[in-house]
């Protein structure tokens, strides 16, 4: 699914494979709903913690 991507995205990444805008990514970056850390003003994430919060959220609907 994420193949096409590096092990560190950055938000614009993010938006474009859960198709969100961007207020509603930094929403969840900041909240801690996706987890990620800053590199100055810049916002880096994981691969496999967006992988995480996907399949947490298949999960969820699963059960």
């Amino acid at each position: 699914m994420l193949e096409n991507y590096e092990l560190i995205m950055v938000p614009e990444e993010v938006c474009e494979v859960l198709r969100i805008g961007s207020t509603e990514c930094y929403k969840m970056l900041k909240d801690g709903t996706i987890k990620g850390y800053r590199v100055g003003k810049t916002w880096r994430i994981p691969k496999a913690n967006l992988e995480e919060y996907i399949n947490s959220k298949i999960s969820t609907q699963i059960k």
